[in-house]
């Protein structure tokens, strides 16, 4: 997949002038491009109130909050009640330990050359590589967190992504190119996460990892200063039905887990699903290239056995199963041509969601198989989030998206 945002272009942010706030106010006005922020940057504040508020301010964040380490992070999920300080260890705690990853680890982007960790730190950016989210039993509890270097004195919303491979593969890594823009822009915190695939745990490991990671976010509100009411999730493929199931079962306590930090709710207030599966049962009716009821199939290995020989959790696992109207609102970006996870899946969700008063969109990327759509795609999906996470009135770019990409 084509990053949204070349990394020559984003090296090019630290000799560019500040970032001057769009001033848009309409739905008729001009989407603006994301934009580029130098390191001089003014940190994020409401359009109706540009003044910085003092520390004291009920919601601001003071700069020692704002600017704790990835090390303490990991003290503090050692100490966690659910997770012993002597619990047996797997070969995948050493990163644990540490600020920053290894110098031969590199951020990862479908396919194109790596991103070193030095050429991410000469951008206005700070990574936290590695943080355990809920204890350090688990090798894939493991999160990335970027934040914009010059601390905002207001909450930041935050941006979740979870990644793709048919709940087999993937790493939070893969699509790190495509993020470093939200966080270039001042505007958002991103957290890139990892969870349990479905070789090594079944299913509901998975979405109860994405809760975990949900709550870990309420709970680090005051550390890294997130927004715990501004939270939106994104995900590709297996991490969107993830998304998808955040979106519509945030007080639903059979999939919510028992393990990491303690909150409320693991309510979210945004979805993008990019190619992602609503209905796990419908898999089985609907023609494409993949038998979904065979014992290899990606929903069978997540579940552990066919769908149809395991209804109750294949419906559990189904996005369409939960709707109510209390859902998040949800963008939809899908490959007409898809025929792994096909069109008739996110037409069901769309209309769902609608039919119970929540908003839906859906926008076919024309002639696109099952991913790899590019930056068209992901403007959708940062204008999505600016109306939802900022309240900002803007329309989307266009209401379906020719696909440019080869196949």
């Amino acid at each position: 997949m084509k990053p949204a945002l070349p990394l020559f272009l984003a090296l090019a942010v630290l000799s560019t002038p500040a970032f001057a706030q769009s001033p848009a106010t309409t739905q008729d006005a001009p989407i603006p491009t994301l934009p580029e922020v130098s390191t001089t940057a003014s940190p994020y504040a409401p359009e109706t109130d540009t003044a910085e508020a003092p520390p004291s301010t009920p919601d601001a964040v003071t700069p020692l909050e704002a600017t704790a380490s990835a090390s303490d992070e990991v003290r503090a999920d050692e100490a966690d009640a659910t997770q012993p300080a002597d619990a047996p260890r797997t070969s995948g705690d050493a990163d644990a330990d540490a600020d920053t990853v290894t110098d031969n680890d590199s951020v990862r982007d479908d396919g194109d050359p790596p991103l070193s960790r030095a050429e991410v730190d000469r951008l206005p950016v700070r990574a936290l590589w590695n943080i355990p989210y809920a204890g350090l039993r688990e090798a894939r509890h493991r999160l990335d967190l970027y934040l914009p270097r010059e601390p905002s004195v207001f909450p930041l919303p935050v941006i979740v992504f979870f990644h793709g491979g048919d709940w087999v593969a993937g790493d939070k890594r893969d699509a790190a190119r495509r993020l470093l823009p939200f966080v270039l822009s001042g505007r958002y915190a991103v957290v890139s996460a990892n969870y349990r695939l479905a070789d090594d745990a079944r299913w509901p490991a998975q979405i109860e990892d994405a809760k975990a990671v949900i709550r870990w976010i309420r709970a680090g509100e005051r550390r890294y200063g997130f927004d715990p009411e501004r939270i939106g999730v994104w995900g590709e493929d297996a991490g969107a039905q993830l998304a998808m199931l955040l979106g519509t079962t945030g007080d639903i306590a059979a999939v919510e887990g028992d393990f990491g930090r303690l909150a409320p709710n693991s309510r979210v207030q945004a979805v993008v699903s990019f190619s992602g599966t609503s209905d796990v049962p419908g898999l089985l009716i609907q023609p494409g290239r993949i038998d979904h009821d065979m014992p290899d199939s990606p929903s069978s290995r997540l579940l552990g056995q066919p769908p149809s020989q395991l209804a109750d959790a294949a419906r559990q696992a189904s996005p369409l199963h939960w709707v109510t109207a209390d859902d998040a609102p949800t963008l939809h970006v899908h490959g007409t041509l898809d025929r792994i996870v096909t069109m008739a899946q996110p037409e069901a969700m769309d209309a769902a969601l609608r039919a119970v008063g929540v908003e839906s969109v859906l926008v076919p990327v024309l002639n696109a198989r099952h991913d790899g759509f590019g930056a068209v795609a992901d403007e959708h999906a940062r204008v999505f989030f600016e109306r939802h996470l900022h309240d900002k009135p803007l329309a989307l770019p266009s209401d379906e998206i020719l696909d440019l990409q080869p196949q």
